[in-house]
């Protein structure tokens, strides 16, 4: 079920670079969805990693279920490197495994130009000097109009590592949450 402050937190997120910190049960697992739907079939190439895997099917069928044309496509170590490059080509949202990442990132397979973000799944549990620290870096070095989305953090240290200044807080308390119930 879409609630309308989901509505307003995916549209937030598709307009900046921001971290989202929500509560428990607030639905945080659609609003991620609708975030990969709007860029399913993107020329432009979204990276997603750190969703589970049993998430990454849900998905998949979630948006197959709604009419979505091109699915997410998983990337994982099954994967041969030519298929990858194939596969960067062709855009869209990509579930990709963060070791597999940063292996193609510095050997150049991925067209970082062609990048429009990484969706960096439950950011709460980064820590500085982590894997994906270390791809948000090597990606910003060669995209420089780059941007990153991290689903929830509850750290500081989250923030420094995906990279971000602006964090969007959401909390049972607000107004618009409980319109959204309602």
């Amino acid at each position: 079920m879409v609630l309308s402050f989901h509505k307003l937190l995916s549209a937030e997120l598709l307009e900046e670079d921001g971290l989202v910190v929500m509560g428990s049960g607030l639905g945080l697992e659609g609003i991620v969805e609708r975030f990969i739907k709007a860029y399913s079939s993107s020329h432009s190439i979204v990276l997603a990693i750190n969703i589970p895997t049993v998430l990454q099917e849900q998905y998949r069928q979630n948006l197959a279920f709604q009419g979505v044309q091109t699915l997410p496509r998983i990337i994982n170590n099954e994967t041969t490197s030519s298929d990858r490059t194939q596969l960067y080509l062709q855009g869209g949202v990509l579930f990709i495994s963060p070791w597999i990442l940063v292996l193609d990132l510095l050997r150049k397979r991925i067209p970082t130009h062609l990048v429009s973000g990484i969706l960096v799944f439950n950011a709460h549990r980064l820590e500085e000097f982590c894997t994906e620290d270390f791809i948000l870096k090597l990606y910003r070095q060669s995209n420089k109009v780059s941007s990153s989305r991290s689903s929830l953090a509850r750290s500081r240290a989250a923030c420094t590592c995906v990279h971000i200044s602006v964090v969007s807080i959401r909390s049972r308390a607000l107004d618009w949450f409980h319109q959204g119930l309602l």
